[in-house]
């Protein structure tokens, strides 16, 4: 029994909290308490600074996000 205690050290957490990934639409909305349709009419709306803002009042973190056209997802901005 004592032998299984190390191996469950190894990973203490499943996913670290420090580095957050670039997030696609229907993963970022539910976070800012939105559906994804709702998200994208933010985005259109607002220029890419008002939208930044705008995330970061809503996000739990305090985490303002990007839209990257590029790869199509939202990338978060310290």
């Amino acid at each position: 029994n004592s032998q299984a205690r190390p191996r469950k050290q190894a990973h203490p957490y499943q996913q670290p909290q420090v580095e957050l990934q670039a997030l696609p639409a229907q993963n970022l909305a539910p976070r800012l308490g939105l559906i994804p349709s709702s998200l994208a009419t933010e985005r259109e709306n607002k220029s890419d600074k008002e939208f930044l803002s705008w995330t970061r009042n809503r996000d739990p973190r305090g985490i303002g996000w990007e839209w990257n056209a590029k790869d199509g997802l939202y990338h978060p901005v310290k």
